[in-house]
């Protein structure tokens, strides 16, 4: 069952998610930190499809707009991760179109029921998007 949600022109919908993910960050490069003792990295795989009209454009950032609830906890993305295959990148998407990728956060291994939150950049909406175990 894939959880999608609705805000600022775009859907966007949670398919799945890799964890622990600490051997795809680690064969990537060896740039890439380690997770810290009783922590792990997750993937979680997300598209994003734009309702807007073709000639125009909407705007997303993994930094700036997505975070991971945990118990209590508010994970950011790890955006400087280097090469690790499918990672989203923020940008621009045309109206119509649709992105997929996943976006990185390292947890806490024993967290359960987590969140991916979308926060727009004045803060007036918000998705929450339940992650599956």
């Amino acid at each position: 069952e894939v959880a999608e949600a609705y805000a600022s022109r775009m859907t966007m919908a949670v398919s799945g998610a890799i964890r622990p993910a600490d051997e795809i960050v680690a064969r990537a490069s060896d740039f890439n930190p380690r997770p810290e003792q009783g922590e792990e990295y997750i993937l979680v795989e997300l598209s994003i499809t734009c309702l807007r009209q073709e000639s125009e454009v909407c705007l997303y950032s993994p930094l700036i707009n997505f975070k991971l609830l945990g118990a209590g906890v508010s994970y950011e993305p790890c955006i400087f991760l280097m090469d690790v295959p499918g990672l989203l990148e923020g940008g621009e998407l045309r109206g119509g179109a649709t992105v997929s990728g996943a976006l990185a956060f390292v947890i806490n291994q024993d967290e359960t029921d987590l969140v991916l939150v979308y926060q727009n950049l004045m803060g007036t909406e918000w998705v929450f998007l339940a992650v599956p175990e």
